[in-house]
């Protein structure tokens, strides 16, 4: 017979990772993993080298996620869930409706600058030929998303949801085109920050007329 004591010990992983101790090994597992796929990319990230940098065993690692795929998504999850705390604080720090808009941008922008957007770039590459990096991809786009259109909605209530979605749509693509400027830095600063600008700009052109 199995006393209620021996039934606690078996507790599944996701109500340990709830608990302090776990919430603390479980951000250590992904930040360890984040830097090893910053430094050596996809194909480097080895589950035992994750355990070793996150100063765990590997079957503790297995414990909170399964598999690499698994890690991957908690990687992005977890840079997604920082953007979006980011971008509610910005918004919620501009005074006005115009800055509101602005700092959706903004906030993006100032995103492009961090190390962290390396872990982008390997997403969008390995996704052209990984079905299981597009299928995190297009979730986390979708995360996105909704983020922006929410708060875009709270800023001009007169939107849709419907409408303010495709403009999260487009403030993305535009980001993306912005990412893919800094990155291999096509222009000059001065250029850059004229397009900046621009991005500015367009976004209020576009919530004008909801």
């Amino acid at each position: 017979m199995t006393s209620k004591r021996a039934g606690a010990t078996h507790s599944s992983p996701n109500k340990v990772a709830s608990r302090p101790r776990g919430k603390f090994k479980r951000k250590a597992i992904i930040d360890a993993a984040a830097s090893i796929l910053m430094e050596k990319g996809y194909d480097g990230l080895v589950m035992r080298d994750v355990a070793a940098r996150a100063e765990t065993l590997l079957g503790n690692l297995h414990y909170y996620f399964p598999t690499k795929q698994a890690l991957l998504l908690a990687i992005f999850d977890e840079e997604s869930s920082a953007y979006a705390v980011t971008l509610r604080e910005e918004i919620g720090a501009a005074s006005t409706r115009d800055k509101k808009l602005i700092a959706i941008i903004d906030s993006s922008l100032a995103e492009f600058a961090k190390p962290q957007l390396k872990l982008w770039r390997i997403l969008v590459a390995l996704a052209q030929h990984d079905t299981e990096a597009l299928r995190v991809l297009r979730r986390e786009n979708d995360l996105f998303h909704k983020a922006v259109a929410t708060e875009l909605r709270k800023i001009e209530p007169r939107l849709t949801a419907q409408k303010a979605s495709r403009i999260a749509r487009i403030i993305w693509a535009m980001l993306d085109g912005f990412a893919i400027q800094i990155t291999h830095e096509l222009d000059t600063k001065a250029e850059i920050e004229a397009l900046k600008a621009e991005a500015r700009a367009a976004i209020l052109a576009i919530v004008a007329h909801p």
